[in-house]
């Protein structure tokens, strides 16, 4: 088949789909391999968005919830008073949403926050020294264990832009390592938080 005429495509919101229908454990073959148009996928993934935004079932839900209120201590603002805001993704539905919202695969580690081992969080830069053509905000990912706590994983923003892209910037990540640091969350300056200097590395991506 000859598929010059198009232009462009992803698959965010077929990889979406897949997630959220895995973590509601609905049988792909009652609806999702019926669909034969890109509007009846659309259709049916904003459904399933829907469904998410109001589900009350604590086994899902609430699993997520109680797993991410035990890290609040990172929203708050106490002791710490750098440019950085920090919301942490509480629902399935906040998940879903944030790798539509930021084009890439956030929706993935959905599985991973139910069971305890992954949080993310967004991260807005309110610096007065961030460029206009520097992100605004990122998603931050962290891993879990209950030996060794919370680990630092990855940031991104837009599309798995790294912190300081364009511009090769190093005043977001060393701000992110200052909270880190503050926040008593161990890290690694690699990959993510590499400054301008190294080599970068762009194999983790959300």
């Amino acid at each position: 088949m000859n598929y010059d005429f198009v232009k462009d495509f992803d698959f965010i919101t077929y990889d979406d789909t897949l997630m959220m229908i895995e973590v509601l454990e609905f049988d792909p073959k009652v609806q999702f391999t019926k669909i034969k148009t890109w509007k009846g996928l659309t259709e049916y993934h904003d459904n399933l968005i829907t469904y998410f935004s109001v589900l009350k079932d604590e086994q899902k839900n609430g699993s997520i919830m109680n797993f991410v209120s035990k890290f609040r201590f990172l929203e708050d603002r106490k002791d710490y008073d750098g440019p950085l805001e920090i919301r942490l993704l509480a629902t399935p539905s906040m998940i879903i949403n944030e790798g539509i919202e930021m084009k890439h695969s956030a929706s993935a580690y959905a599985s991973q926050v139910a069971q305890g081992f992954y949080l993310m969080g967004q991260v807005y830069d309110k610096s007065p020294e961030r460029k206009d053509n520097e992100p605004p905000r990122y998603t931050i990912g962290f891993n879990y264990d209950k030996l060794s706590g919370l680990e630092f994983d990855q940031v991104k923003g837009f599309a798995n832009e790294l912190g300081g892209a364009p511009m090769k910037s190093d005043r977001f990540k060393k701000e992110v390592m200052n909270w880190l640091t503050i926040k008593d969350v161990s890290y690694r300056p690699i990959k993510d938080l590499k400054l301008s200097g190294e080599d970068m590395d762009r194999e983790s991506e959300l």
